[in-house]
């Protein structure tokens, strides 16, 4: 009865519009989960495993550069406008992302062109991807500080619209017959360019804040939590490149191939997490209240999660055939583990908007090199699917800790910039 009652009070403390953007924010990252999982799909049916394994480390390097560049200011902008509104703190930060990402982006290319030089010339199939990051991360941020305006639809847009057109232009590149590597990256470039601008009037236009803009020391020191935090979770994209040295691309490919599965399926929790944070920095729900809620999302999400390591094996033998086959176990493990630890993108918004974004910082700070660690230990005692087990055991390790960190009462005059 007091789980119950506890239920009851929780959906009544939801806002209409509150759950109307968790449902528009759901639809729209399925859809985009559901083309970006398709793409990947279908550019492994076109390619060859070698090939994949190339396309998945260059897309685990790409995010983390993204994130690098980005400075933690997606985040902040999302919080800030969602307490404050447009203020000049928030202009300040997203010029220094723009800043931050154009720099990573030009990093990107030189490292690309170095290893065409010194290694393989598929390399510079992949240099669109090195534009594509700034302008991917251009709509990200935008639609993130719309959503903090209370604007959800336009971001579930731009993600549903990218997304499709980005496998559509793949499937078309393809057909005429270019390269499978040229042709992701110049769709994924294409599709993110023509997003932006046709959503470019529409997206939260946030140097039109009052106030000038700070500068970029000040702007940087409210965002590091936030880009620590950010970073450090997705440096464990660099789980691909790390396993590809240690097996080789081919090999690599059937981890590669569960590894960059994880990147849509995790939209879903990280959809929700981008809505939870403005509403509970706002809310200031009861301790009871507020737990009830993340235990309902946290149950809700791991049944379809459960479901899909069930049909993964069958999926990849339907979709990919036997040259894909001991990519199933890999990616069954990822996925299982996936369903008890998706929460914990849900759990570090609370942490982050009741002011403790240094805490979360500073447990996935503590948490990644045992990640790294992990993988790299079981993809040299057991291949791929040794590899899959460190990893799941390692976000079920800094799921624990979350849980941890939450219920730590708040410090006083704890902040959310250290």
């Amino acid at each position: 009865m007091p789980l119950l009652q506890s239920l009851i009070r929780a959906r009544k403390s939801l806002p209409r519009q509150f759950a109307l953007q968790v449902a528009t924010l759901l639809f729209g990252r399925v859809t985009g989960a559901a083309m970006q999982a398709l793409s990947l799909m279908v550019f492994a049916r076109c390619a060859g495993v070698s090939e994949f394994g190339v396309l998945a480390t260059a897309l685990g390097v790409a995010v983390v550069l993204q994130t690098a560049g980005d400075v933690g200011a997606t985040t902040f902008i999302a919080r800030e406008i969602a307490d404050k509104g447009l203020s000049p703190e928030a202009k300040g930060a997203e010029q220094l992302s723009r800043f931050g990402t154009l720099s990573a982006a030009f990093v990107g290319a030189l490292v690309l062109a170095a290893l065409a030089l010194v290694s393989e010339p598929i390399y510079l199939q992949l240099l669109p991807l090195a534009v594509w990051l700034p302008v991917e991360r251009a709509i990200e941020l935008r639609a993130s500080a719309s959503l903090a305006n209370g604007d959800a639809k336009i971001g579930v847009a731009c993600v549903a619209t990218r997304r499709s057109l980005s496998l559509l232009l793949f499937i078309a590149l393809v057909w005429l017959h270019l390269q499978p590597v040229l042709a992701y990256s110049l769709s994924a470039l294409t599709a993110a360019a023509m997003t932006l601008a046709f959503f470019n009037n529409r997206l939260c236009l946030i140097g039109r804040g009052p106030g000038i803009s700070t500068g970029f020391r000040e702007a940087f020191r409210s965002c590091r939590p936030y880009w620590l935090h950010s970073l450090f979770v997705q440096s464990r994209n660099l789980d691909a490149p790390l396993v590809t040295l240690i097996l080789g691309p081919h090999n690599a490919a059937f981890f590669s191939l569960a590894a960059r599965l994880m990147t849509p399926l995790r939209m879903v929790p990280a959809a929700i997490s981008s809505a939870l944070l403005p509403y509970l920095t706002r809310a200031k729900l009861s301790q009871e209240s507020e737990q009830t809620l993340l235990l309902i999302v946290s149950a809700g999400m791991a049944v379809p999660y459960l479901l899909l390591a069930w049909l993964a094996p069958m999926a990849i033998h339907l979709v990919l055939g036997a040259r894909y086959a001991d990519a199933a176990v890999p990616t069954q493990i990822m996925i299982a583990a996936l369903a008890f630890v998706s929460s914990a993108s849900i759990v570090t918004a609370a942490i982050q908007a009741k002011g403790s974004a240094t805490t979360a910082a500073r447990l996935t700070v503590m948490c990644t090199p045992v990640y790294v660690a992990l993988v790299a230990i079981g993809a040299t005692t057991s291949g791929s699917v040794g590899a899959a087990v460190g990893a799941a055991s390692a976000m079920c390790f800094q799921m624990f800790g979350l849980v941890v960190a939450y219920r730590l009462p708040r410090r006083a005059g704890s902040r959310a910039t250290a």
